[in-house]
């Protein structure tokens, strides 16, 4: 991008007085009216960029009100060994990475932009890259709708044309648990409720989670052997807290998976090196046995994109008060209101987010990188928050409507304080 005017840039900012006018055959395209999918990327990614805009066409033909503009990156031999990326903007500017080259600011809340990384290319974002929410179309054959391609258009379709009750619908369809009444109360449970998994061997589950408990209780004997460069009493927590759901034997498969998620998440964020050989392959087959489970804990799903399937995520672009909010998420979910109209697992539940977000939250920036990827796990866990919230509020709405749900007044006192925390968190999204 060094030097090339043939960029679009948005009206407020300008090109530095060094760089050249492109030739007449390269003048600045006017951009087209009304909203539109900026697509930058490097020439050797002529080819997917051609099927990705096809794709995009065809979208547009379907739903309509999008259109694409395609500009490559000219002189990006220093951009290239970094990322190789398709990045969409939904607005313009570079991330922090760009800047050691050019020097403009970051978009502003409603430049909003969406990214994806294809086939062969670096998966691990590079730093300053963690605020660009993307979609990993590696696997995607850039032809038929899959959960990737689905959620990259989902958040196009977001800020082309930003709603709250659309992205309300987001929120709840992407949830992995779904809530609903029952005698009176707010209750949850894997998606789809009321149904089963599609598969039923009661001995061979057992068998996999006492195969589990096992691995677990030999990979947390191996941390005595040995010193670790990361904080393996953080990954002991996360093994005990697997290792109680394992033996509590629910039948909960969110359970699961939000205990797994933690221990993937510092798995993901290790540094190289950091993990013996020996703890990396327990850890992997303990990954493995987990999913092993999914068949007989999960009800079954239906395919991505039909009703009823647990839905792409919308894709956060905006900031928010994370500590704000996390504070009015505690004050609402220990109301002493909240039992009248609640089972005990949604309470539990929303522990469970609360310390997704708590604790990256009291986690101390140490550097640059370490601060990049506090940021994610914070978006994560507001993201996590506004999926709950939007169900929640969504039940409990249906169920005063309905004249219900056991205690009106304690029900409208509760979904007062989640309403007011969910337009909150919207705002992290359009």
């Amino acid at each position: 991008m060094d030097g090339d005017r043939g960029v679009i840039l948005p009206d407020h900012l300008t090109y530095p007085e060094d760089w050249p006018e492109p030739p007449e055959s390269e003048v600045v395209p006017e951009q087209p009216e009304g909203p539109f999918v900026f697509i930058s990327y490097a020439q050797d990614n002529k080819r997917e960029v051609a099927e990705i805009t096809r794709y995009l066409a065809l979208i547009r033909s379907t739903s309509g009100g999008m259109m694409a503009s395609c500009r490559e990156i000219r002189g990006a031999s220093e951009f290239k060994p970094i990322w190789k990326t398709v990045r969409r903007f939904l607005g313009f500017g570079p991330s922090r990475a760009c800047n050691q080259k050019v020097s403009l600011r970051r978009p502003k809340r409603g430049k909003a932009r969406a990214s994806c990384s294809m086939p062969s290319w670096v998966a691990q974002l590079p730093y300053g890259f963690g605020e660009v929410q993307y979609a990993d179309l590696t696997d995607w054959d850039r032809q038929s709708d899959g959960p990737e391609s689905l959620r990259l258009i989902e958040a196009l379709r977001q800020k082309l044309d930003p709603d709250a009750p659309k992205v309300r619908q987001q929120l709840n369809a992407a949830s992995p648990v779904e809530f609903a009444l029952r005698n009176g109360k707010v209750i949850l449970g894997d998606k789809p409720l009321n149904t089963s998994p599609p598969a039923h061997k009661p001995k061979d589950l057992d068998n996999l989670r006492t195969a589990s408990v096992e691995l677990i209780d030999n990979i947390q004997e191996e941390f005595s052997k040995r010193i670790y460069n990361f904080d393996v009493d953080a990954l002991d927590l996360r093994l005990s807290q697997y290792a109680n759901v394992l033996r509590q034997k629910t039948d909960n498969w969110y359970k699961y998976e939000n205990a797994v998620r933690r221990i993937k998440s510092m798995k993901d964020e290790a540094a190289a090196g950091a993990w013996s050989n020996r703890l990396i392959s327990d850890i992997t087959a303990l990954f493995e046995r987990h999913e092993e489970m999914r068949k007989y804990l999960q009800p079954e799903q239906p395919p991505a994109g039909t009703p009823g399937a647990i839905g792409p995520a919308p894709l956060a672009a905006g900031t928010a008060d994370a500590a704000a909010i996390g504070q009015q998420w505690q004050e609402a979910i220990s109301d002493p209101k909240m039992r009248y109209i609640v089972d005990p697992g949604v309470t539990d539940y929303f522990k469970d987010l609360d310390a997704d977000l708590t604790e990256p939250l009291s986690e101390p920036p140490l550097s640059d990188e370490q601060d990049d990827r506090k940021n994610r796990k914070i978006m994560r866990g507001l993201v996590n928050l506004a999926k709950a919230a939007a169900g929640f509020t969504t039940a409990a709405t249906a169920g005063l409507t309905a004249t219900v749900i056991g205690d009106p007044i304690a029900a409208q006192h509760i979904l007062a304080q989640f309403n007011a925390i969910l337009d909150k968190l919207l705002k992290i999204f359009y």
